[in-house]
């Protein structure tokens, strides 16, 4: 069990920052298991993306991670289902983010409001927005299997594809041992 770790990857000026609480699934707890293997200065982005997927597999828990490259790329995710808030914004050629909203206007710019974003807000229960989205627009919240590509300025959110696990056809049998289990 770890709150943070930063780990200086061996290959190719890559720095791995984790946040939050995280156990590897193994039983280990040792971070070794972490380090990626590129083959290049510059990844192929299919690479990181099979590595950062494989990573997520490994470990349980509530964190964020940040991959960092020396030439300013930035690989930004989080646990399997995005337990902790991670807001970010694109302004200015600049892409800000943050686990909460204030140092997203720390310029003192206007606000505006997203207003798709105000009517959940107002009428359900809580006052809570739709996950990726904030009251504010241009402001959103990183999804569940979401991650964010930082590149020179440029933002580009990847959506991992969701692959649902194999089931097996149970029979009445099967159901009914089941059931008894339960009782």
């Amino acid at each position: 069990h770890a709150s943070a770790a930063s780990i200086q990857m061996d290959n190719n000026g890559y720095h791995l920052l984790f946040w939050g609480d995280f156990y590897p699934r193994s039983g280990n707890d040792q971070l070794l298991g972490l380090r990626a293997q590129f083959s290049k200065a510059t990844a192929v982005k299919s690479d990181v993306l099979a590595w950062i997927k494989s990573t997520k597999a490994d470990l349980a828990g509530r964190y964020r991670a940040f991959l960092l490259h020396e030439n300013g790329d930035a690989w930004i995710w989080g646990d399997r289902y995005t337990s902790l808030e991670f807001f970010y914004r694109h302004a200015n050629q600049n892409v800000l983010v943050a686990d909460q909203l204030e140092p997203l206007f720390s310029g003192g710019e206007s606000v505006s409001y997203d207003q798709s974003a105000l009517i959940p807000f107002f009428t359900v229960y809580g006052n809570f927005c739709p996950k990726k989205q904030t009251i504010y627009e241009n402001v959103h919240r990183l999804g569940v299997d979401e991650i964010l590509f930082v590149s020179q300025g440029d933002l580009e959110l990847i959506n991992t594809p969701f692959t649902p696990q194999a089931t097996a056809d149970y029979s009445t049998s099967d159901l009914d041992t089941y059931y008894e289990l339960l009782k």
